[in-house]
């Protein structure tokens, strides 16, 4: 990868912005695979590859006028994911008006719903959701998970689960989504029920290393990280 990093850097004085695009979005893919098998150590430079795109103005040059919203919602979840807030907070404003006019208004609030949330300004995040009109499905997958998260935050137990059950029969009935995506928010609300199950009550410590154990090792499962701190927090009861 780091060769061919290297040799795409070298050539990009030569090349125009459509072919640059091209190489670099192949690239990211080599990247993500790597992140997405374990390879944490590659986050950093993946996250350097999509500030150096958007330096060059490679999403929204020749004939893209906007960015596609897959692009931008990666860009947008790694940034976070290094806790780069303030580059964060300015490409969601960089881009603002750089997507479809039927979704500007929609992706602007979850960007900023996404932005809070990491911020821990829970009542904020819950303030854009609550506006959101959600027609995209990676979208809404992503609003019901953080809405979760937020419920479980502030201890509201009850509306936690209640978004748990129809989070999982959303799932469930769509069929558009594949197995892999089903499986992977599934197993997501499964651990999520489980600790709200044991959030006040505590977990003993066979279980406790059961659970992380399964969670760390699911490459694929996502928020793995939040999933891993709240397990930490409930083990310190």
């Amino acid at each position: 990868l780091k060769s061919m990093k290297k040799t795409l850097m070298e050539m990009s004085v030569y090349l125009n912005y459509n072919l640059l695009y091209i190489f670099f979005s192949h690239l990211n893919i080599y990247y993500l695979l790597n992140v997405s098998s374990g390879n944490q150590e590659y986050i950093r430079e993946l996250f350097e590859n999509y500030k150096f795109m958007i330096d060059k103005n490679l999403y929204v040059s020749g004939d893209r006028e906007f960015i596609n919203f897959s692009e931008y919602r990666t860009t947008l979840i790694y940034a976070l994911r290094l806790k780069e807030f303030e580059w964060a907070e300015n490409f969601i404003k960089k881009f603002k008006d750089h997507h479809s006019p039927d979704m500007r208004d929609n992706i602007h609030k979850y960007s900023m719903a996404v932005l809070m949330f990491e911020k821990c300004n829970l009542n904020e995040s819950l303030k854009y959701l609550s506006t959101l009109e959600v027609t995209d499905i990676i979208m809404k997958l992503d609003s019901d998970a953080l809405q979760l998260m937020i419920f479980y935050e502030k201890d509201f137990i009850d509306s936690a689960l209640s978004i748990a059950d129809s989070f999982k029969y959303y799932i469930k009935s769509n069929n558009v989504l594949s197995d892999q995506v089903i499986k992977n928010q599934t197993e997501f609300i499964r651990y999520v029920r489980l600790l709200l199950k044991h959030k006040h009550s505590g977990i003993d410590n066979y279980t406790l290393k059961k659970i992380k154990k399964e969670i760390l090792s699911n490459n694929t499962l996502r928020r793995r990280n939040w999933l891993i701190s709240k397990l930490e927090e409930i083990n310190k009861i």
